[in-house]
């Protein structure tokens, strides 16, 4: 289903929030940059992130390359340390800090009077409905349905980066990956499955034309509700975790 372009595109009810995460190397930046182009939703704006950028990243600060995903504005540590006292919120996570400024968060207030949002931020639902004032807000988590293919994908992206795989690091980003999976995926609302690239569009798709504009066909197979799949859901986490010893 077109959410747009599409002479018949149903009206937008509710315009929501999409707030996304996921396990390291579930495609879930992809993903977003992919919904993006297509106009699902449009992007929040960049956040702050103590972190290097990867060979595909442009930092969201440069004025050329308009029309590119620009997730982050990237910063040393040190400089992150001098800049958190300005951040209306921020994380850690991976040894890293993610952050958005005031200026961000009430751009992300004004987009959402007339369109949907979408973002690959951290955060707890309590936490940025107080920021947004409580409007419309579903969060996604992504992740596929095994620790091995976020293996694959994670030795992908150390090669795209640094041309070879430093194995301690790969080990601790896995064993990273059960843990959390197990810690965050029960405060987010839908799982979309990531086993095939593919279909994640399309399932989070099917997500939105239900949550914001109404639709009542059934939701993609690649998407599972959280809270009415409890059972399925302790299935994946312990998979993750038998996979990780």
């Amino acid at each position: 289903m077109e959410l747009a372009h599409s002479p018949e595109t149903p009206k937008l009810l509710r315009p929501t929030f999409y707030l996304c995460a996921g396990v390291a190397g579930a495609g879930c930046t992809t993903a977003v940059e992919n919904l993006v182009k297509s106009g699902i939703a449009r992007a929040g704006p960049g956040q702050i992130v103590s972190r290097p950028a990867r060979a595909e990243e442009i930092h969201a600060g440069r004025k050329d390359n308009r029309n590119a995903y620009k997730q982050y504005y990237f910063v040393k540590a040190d400089k992150m340390e001098k800049t958190k006292p300005i951040l209306r919120t921020y994380q850690e996570k991976y040894g890293n800090t993610y952050g958005f400024t005031s200026t961000a968060v009430e751009k992300i207030k004004i987009m959402l009077t007339t369109s949907n949002v979408i973002l690959d931020a951290l955060g707890s639902k309590d936490d940025w409905q107080i920021l947004l004032g409580n409007k419309p807000l579903v969060m996604l988590y992504f992740a596929p349905e095994n620790l091995a293919l976020t293996g694959d994908r994670l030795r992908l992206r150390m090669q795209a980066q640094n041309g070879k795989i430093n194995e301690t690091e790969f080990i601790l980003r896995l064993k990273a990956n059960a843990r959390n999976i197990g810690d965050e995926i029960g405060k987010y609302d839908y799982w979309i499955d990531t086993t095939d690239l593919n279909e994640v569009v399309p399932a989070v798709t099917s997500v939105i034309a239900l949550t914001s504009y109404g639709e009542t066909s059934l939701l993609h197979p690649r998407v599972v509700s959280i809270s009415e799949n409890a059972a399925r859901i302790d299935q994946l986490i312990g998979d993750y975790q038998t996979d990780s010893m």
